[in-house]
């Protein structure tokens, strides 16, 4: 994704859960109060294309109206912004006029309300919903890049974890990058970095970011 200075729209909302009327649940693995939880949501990665600044946001906006039924291209995806092409799908910019022409409802990670650092309680959040077997659109940052905001748009899927609502260091994450043909797992504590990506970026082409989620 190319740099656009979007900011004051990321402290508003970032994270996206996604829902539908016609939805219905997924399966979570029962386990008892001092077992392990796995959360799976039964969606396939799919690849994005990568011309005109990539589509990653639709990618995944593809993805998760297939888990409730519907098809959109990434193509299509895009039109419902911009016919010609030229916009890009932004998280918490204009996600939701895409996410209302498919009929899926939708809550946003509100950053107003939470203090910085605000990755551990985001990580919670982004559980909470993915336990009510919503899928949950998350921004990155990627390596060599350098939007102050983000660079990426991914698609979360699941977690293992001893509960449904706090950030654990050893919880196992679940997400499609729109890159790899596979779900791909990440420990919790490997998720995050700063923009300059001299920590967990320096070993993971992706990261949520630490501060404002």
């Amino acid at each position: 994704m190319s740099h656009l200075d979007r900011r004051t729209f990321i402290r508003s909302s970032a994270g996206v859960a996604l829902s539908s009327v016609y939805a219905k649940p997924f399966q979570v693995q029962a386990a008892d109060p001092t077992a392990i939880t796995f959360v799976r949501l039964p969606i396939p990665p799919r690849l994005q294309w990568d011309e005109l600044d990539g589509y990653c946001g639709e990618c995944s906006i593809q993805q998760a109206a297939l888990a409730y039924g519907t098809y959109v291209s990434q193509y299509v995806c895009r039109g419902i912004i911009n016919i010609n092409q030229r916009s890009q799908l932004l998280v918490a910019v204009n996600d939701q006029t895409v996410l209302t022409a498919l009929r899926l409802t939708s809550a946003a990670w509100d950053c107003n309300r939470s203090a910085n650092p605000q990755f551990q309680a985001y990580y919670g959040w982004v559980k909470q919903h993915l336990s009510l077997f919503h899928p949950v659109l998350i921004v990155a940052y990627a390596q060599g890049l350098a939007d102050p905001d983000y660079d990426h748009i991914m698609l979360a899927t699941g977690f293992s974890s001893t509960d449904t609502t706090t950030y654990h260091a050893t919880d196992q994450f679940l997400f499609n990058d729109n890159y790899s043909i596979v779900v791909l797992n990440r420990t919790a504590s490997t998720l995050t970095d700063t923009r300059k990506m001299r920590g967990n970026g320096a070993l993971n082409e992706f990261c949520i970011p630490t501060n404002v989620c």
